[in-house]
């Protein structure tokens, strides 16, 4: 029925590829959501790789070591 955005803000050092700056970006916004009481969340990801990385791992089996 209606509509809800919701996010936080988190400060990671560190150096790297924008690839693996939102692999753990993803990561980290994933473990927060499983500590909210939501369902039905989707995720705007611009990498790519990335989403190719989520679309391919197996539904039973969700490694973050994979994608980064």
């Amino acid at each position: 029925m209606g509509g809800m955005i919701r996010g936080f803000t988190t400060k990671c050092l560190g150096r790297g590829s924008s690839h693996v700056a939102e692999a753990i970006a993803f990561r980290e916004a994933s473990n927060w959501i499983k500590r909210q009481p939501m369902n039905n969340v989707l995720f705007e990801l611009h990498s790519l790789l990335v989403v190719q990385a989520v679309h391919s791992l197996k539904q039973d089996r969700f490694d973050y070591e994979c994608l980064i």
